[in-house]
């Protein structure tokens, strides 16, 4: 029987759920072994992404990925987990900042599916959307 992405990171869920780091480390091995022993190591970042999912969705938490031209400062990354919690209802907005010199200044920022586009290069792309085209 074949087992599923989704039920690995089930699995490796029931393994770590309401564990402390220093109790973790042997059920952890013995996750990675069975792994090992059906040949599913290559799924191991498809199950990490799936892990924390379900990670998230069970413990009132979403990822962030904050797109911006420089390093933010801690108060802005505040305001952005406040304003992401805020419209996720969560209690926990788990923030990484990318840089990408590109955008010109401003943030994109990645929730899932969902990206919010706050940046000059967004800004002016949608300007030129609508002076091209009316829309």
């Amino acid at each position: 029987m074949k087992i599923s992405t989704a039920d690995w990171a089930q699995v490796l869920y029931e393994t770590v759920k309401g564990r402390s780091q220093e109790e973790i480390g042997e059920p952890l091995s013995n996750f990675v072994k069975a792994l090992a022993r059906q040949k599913q190591l290559g799924k191991i970042e498809r199950i990490l992404e799936k892990f924390s999912q379900i990670w998230n969705r069970e413990n009132s938490a979403v990822d962030c990925e904050v797109i911006s031209a420089q390093k933010l400062e801690d108060k802005m990354i505040g305001k952005i987990r406040n304003f992401v919690a805020e419209k996720y209802q969560v209690e926990t907005v788990n923030v990484k900042n990318r840089i990408e010199e590109s955008i010109g200044g401003g943030v994109k920022i990645q929730i899932g599916d969902e990206m919010l586009d706050e940046s000059v290069s967004g800004r002016l792309g949608r300007l030129r959307k609508e002076l091209t085209y009316g829309v």
